[in-house]
């Protein structure tokens, strides 16, 4: 069913850059509408996780994604409790999407240059 199709209606990771400022992590996280042309437009509203000692916040947000276009969204992480940082196993975020009046969430899987410079920015804070 037409319904069906649009509930499965998501976005994909398609690239991801990492650069730290002073005292957060910055990551663009580039999003793509992978829908046919007439699919309804998705909303990225949020971005959060809150990972073993890390805080992570979405900022130029709300990001309109029509089918097949890709934007990307930042995302700041910061230290929260150093003694957690070592805890880094896999690395989701939790993406908000509206569509077509319907919210929901999406889990996305960052790839291991992610955690891995998620990872050294934790080592680099958290030292002395």
């Amino acid at each position: 069913s037409m319904c069906g199709e649009q509930q499965r209606q998501g976005i994909v990771l398609d690239g991801l850059s990492t650069r730290s400022g002073d005292e957060y992590l910055e990551m663009l996280l580039d999003l793509r509408h992978p829908g046919s042309p007439d699919a309804s437009e998705i909303v990225v509203t949020e971005i959060r996780r809150d990972t073993a000692g890390f805080h992570a916040t979405g900022s130029d947000l709300p990001l309109v994604l029509r089918a097949g276009e890709t934007g990307t969204a930042r995302v700041v992480w910061t230290v929260e409790a150093c003694e957690l940082t070592d805890d880094l196993g896999d690395l989701t975020v939790t993406a908000r999407l509206e569509s077509d009046f319907v919210s929901r969430e999406q889990a996305v899987q960052l790839p291991g240059s992610a955690v891995a410079a998620l990872a050294r920015f934790g080592v680099a804070e958290c030292a002395g």
